[in-house]
């Protein structure tokens, strides 16, 4: 019998070779129109302007209900080639918004330049419009400062929440299990919390917005079978920043053993979940039926197709053989990578 940390090894493999769309164009047509409708949003001072009364209270507003006319059918236009693309549900929400791109933008709009988030990671430069019709190349990790920038971009956490559900159901409708840590069993159960967590780098440039962190916490359950918790982080927005969420890791009564590994990875566009279900899914019942747990990295990548590796999510850190200590106890953990540190306290939630 394999450890518990066979199945997140195998998995982070998996995830770091990179699982993504393999059709560019959808992608390229998204970028076109977020930086059609940046465009067309600076040319209207007054929506600017209004936008920005919203950003004094708030760090992102959402798009569609501000705007009316050409611009409205434009932003509706882009949620409807996300949703169809992704195929994410119809009634997920409003899809685009603004925010703020740096401290100006939040202390008034004035002469503000608009831009679209850039299409990946890998973009140095992108193009933000005034409202004269300038067009100004500016950095995507080093943004002006000395005048208002507004940031036009998908809502990203209400995608990976989408696209979570969607890997959970596909899982568990072939046969894995795979919930939320939080997930209570009769007569309670003992956990990992996070008491703080800290990363040197989220892997995302400034004008990508906040990171959208989420974590996989994989095992071997009580029937032997993989379990793949998933761990949405919606707080750990930036990296140098330490976070103290009390949000629950490891609930350990998913698990057999009194250990679990955890990959943490970075949500993106490219990124298809869908597809990463799918072959991952038909690998590990592949590999379950043999009556013990064994590597499943090699019957994953024969599962999935040589055209599906273009673009990555990106992988932030692991944490290798978390192990279950007595409640009470506090640990400091670092990754893998040593990019992460978090401190977990084992607790006992009960049962209500």
């Amino acid at each position: 019998m394999r450890t518990a940390a066979t199945t997140a090894v195998t998995l982070m493999m998996f995830l770091t070779a990179g699982a993504a769309v393999a059709n560019p164009d959808p992608a390229s047509a998204l970028s076109e129109g977020k930086d059609s409708v940046a465009r067309e949003l600076a040319a209207d001072p007054g929506l600017v302007s209004r936008i920005g009364v919203s950003l004094a209270t708030a760090s992102k507003v959402d798009l569609a209900p501000l705007t009316e006319g050409a611009l409205r059918h434009q932003v509706d236009a882009v949620g409807s080639h996300l949703r169809a693309t992704k195929k994410l549900p119809a009634d997920l929400g409003p899809l685009l918004q603004v925010r703020a791109g740096n401290r100006a933008a939040q202390a008034g709009t004035a002469d503000a330049l608009v831009v679209a988030e850039p299409a990946s990671d890998e973009v140095k430069t992108v193009t933000a419009y005034d409202s004269r019709g300038g067009v100004h190349r500016i950095s995507a990790d080093a943004p002006p400062t000395d005048r208002p920038l507004l940031v036009v971009g998908v809502d990203h956490q209400r995608v990976l929440t989408a696209n979570l559900a969607k890997l959970r159901q596909e899982l568990r409708r072939l046969g894995v299990r795979a919930d939320e840590p939080g997930t209570k069993d009769a007569g309670g159960y003992d956990a990992a919390k996070i008491t703080s967590i800290r990363l040197a780098k989220d892997h995302e440039p400034d004008l990508r917005g906040d990171a959208e962190i989420y974590t996989l916490v994989a095992g071997v359950g009580p029937d032997n079978k993989p379990v793949v918790d998933t761990i949405q982080m919606p707080y750990l927005d930036h990296d140098k920043t330490t976070y103290t969420p009390n949000q629950v890791l490891v609930n350990w009564s998913h698990f057999k053993y009194a250990a679990a590994d955890a990959v943490m990875m970075e949500e993106d566009d490219n990124f298809s979940y869908e597809e990463l279900a799918r072959a991952a899914v038909k690998a590990i019942l592949t590999v379950a039926g043999a009556g013990e747990y064994v590597q499943v990295v090699d019957a994953i990548l024969a599962a999935v197709p040589d055209d599906f590796w273009t673009n990555d999510a990106d992988y932030v850190d692991s944490w290798y053989t978390i192990r279950k200590q007595p409640v009470g106890a506090v640990t400091t953990l670092n990754g893998a990578r040593a990019n992460g540190v978090m401190t977990l306290q084992t607790i006992h939630v009960p049962a209500t």
